[in-house]
């Protein structure tokens, strides 16, 4: 559906960047027509859109993204309601933060009611908020040692005050730290355990997975899941049925 916006049409469409994004607006009103910019083959890192997807994304009635440091793409666009939900952040993988989301969830109503939508978010607000709970009741139970092979889980482990004992990989994911690598070495296998993003491949774990250590493998994105809760309660039981 397109709707005359003066110099040209607007879509009713609404662009996220990120696929956790997707699940949040869904959760909010499934009849909300989502494009998700950020497909489930690209790396957000680098991911540059096609002339034709920056033609839509133009035309979108709302764009939700994390920040212009992270997905620099957004920069040059002229979406008519623009939704940045972390400017400030260095860590831009807040999607694993529920806290963090549930307190920006009426900014995104905004922009979906702004567009001619009828969000639930009290509704979405209160499914947060009980597995925020449930989350803080259980995180006592975690025993081991965690270890990240890249910095998108910390800030989930940032709120619920869980240490995080070392984190392999850097921002880029591009190399192994050696002085991390040898940290984690000189802990017993049974006390630590790795939680690795699917799209590294197993091959890099070798040094650990050969001495006993365990790998508990995640989708970051949440690509089979339909909601943003139960992407964050499937991610909560991975790391409690695992870590405890």
């Amino acid at each position: 559906m397109l709707l005359n916006c003066g110099g040209g049409e607007q879509s009713r469409e609404v662009v996220v960047s990120v696929n956790p994004l997707r699940l949040l607006v869904y959760e909010m009103d499934t009849s909300v027509p989502v494009v998700l910019a950020v497909g489930k083959n690209s790396n957000p890192h680098i991911f540059d859109p096609s002339p034709r997807l920056v033609e839509r994304m133009n035309r979108a009635c709302a764009l939700i993204y994390i920040n212009s440091s992270f997905e620099q793409w957004v920069r040059g666009l002229s979406t008519k309601r623009k939704v940045e939900l972390a400017p400030e952040v260095r860590n831009p993988h807040v999607w694993f933060d529920p806290v963090f989301m549930r307190d920006k969830a009426d900014e995104v109503a905004r922009a979906l009611s702004g567009c001619g939508y009828g969000p639930s978010v009290e509704r979405l607000k209160s499914r947060i908020g009980e597995i925020d709970s449930l989350i803080r009741a259980q995180k006592r139970e975690i025993r081991r040692k965690i270890v990240l092979a890249h910095p998108s889980l910390k800030p989930f482990f940032d709120r619920y005050g869980i240490p995080v004992y070392s984190i392999l990989f850097g921002q880029s994911g591009a190399d192994l730290i050696p002085s991390e690598m040898r940290r984690v070495l000189a802990l017993p296998p049974e006390s630590v355990i790795i939680f690795k993003e699917s799209i590294f491949p197993d091959e890099d774990f070798q040094v650990f997975t050969s001495r006993g250590y365990r790998l508990v493998q995640f989708d970051p994105f949440g690509f089979e899941e339909k909601t943003y809760t139960g992407f964050i309660s499937k991610i909560w039981n991975l790391i409690y049925e695992n870590a405890r």
